[in-house]
């Protein structure tokens, strides 16, 4: 996802991202580039949410973006 998640309403991100765990394989990537969210518990409280298990990696690039990887 480049550029998406800030997009999606905060309403429904937790149902988009459920979505997107489910479509996953057992393994399978997700990469997530985004505007810099000042936290970061927000975002593994989605991605747990949604069933990513894998470590989640966050790093900051450029000018306020944010790179964030984990596995299903």
């Amino acid at each position: 996802m480049v550029e998406v998640l800030h997009e999606i309403a905060p309403a429904i991100r937790p149902g988009v991202v459920a979505a997107l765990g489910r479509a996953f394989r057992s393994g399978g990537w997700l990469v997530i580039v985004d505007e810099t969210y000042p936290t970061t518990l927000a975002e593994a409280r989605l991605l747990r949410g949604a069933g990513f298990a894998g470590t989640i990696e966050r790093s900051t690039f450029g000018e306020g973006f944010t790179l964030l990887t984990t596995q299903r």
